[in-house]
């Protein structure tokens, strides 16, 4: 038989002490922080804003021909949040732990900052909520939970 080894077992066959490790969990699918993000502002939106998921996501190569010649523009942000009384859009992007921006989505980050319009983004809720609490968008304010 062909063993293979990992260096647990190798430390402890050679009489060292080895702790246990934890599994980490799998990082959740993007597509639950985006509900989650959705579920945040249908509750706890202000009324004087507005807000949006940008949707472009194509099914087929068909159906991406249409959304390009409608004018979806690749690089834009996941959720767009309109003040009113600032007369502002933000935009935020979420993505799965792990995951970073599209040079498409750089572009359009630095775009953004170019011209003073507001572009973050989160990896996990508390990032979300944070961003939300500095837009000021939101009913409830957050109060982040002191590190162990």
């Amino acid at each position: 038989m062909n063993w293979t080894l990992t260096p647990p077992l190798l430390a402890m066959m050679s009489g060292a002490k080895v702790r246990p490790r934890r599994a980490r969990p799998p990082a959740p699918k993007e597509i639950v922080l985006h509900m989650a993000v959705a579920d945040l502002l249908r509750q706890h939106c202000l009324p004087d804003w507005r807000w949006t998921h940008i949707n472009r996501t194509a099914k087929d190569e068909r159906q991406g021909k249409i959304l390009q010649n409608m004018g979806v523009n690749p690089g834009w942000f996941d959720f767009e949040l309109i003040s009113g009384p600032k007369r502002l859009s933000h935009f935020l992007d979420v993505k799965r732990i792990g995951e970073d921006l599209s040079d498409e989505q750089k572009a359009f980050r630095d775009w953004g900052f170019t011209w003073n319009i507001p572009c973050a983004v989160a990896w996990t809720m508390d990032e979300v909520l944070t961003v939300f609490d500095t837009w000021g968008c939101l009913r409830i304010k957050y109060a982040k939970r002191a590190s162990s």
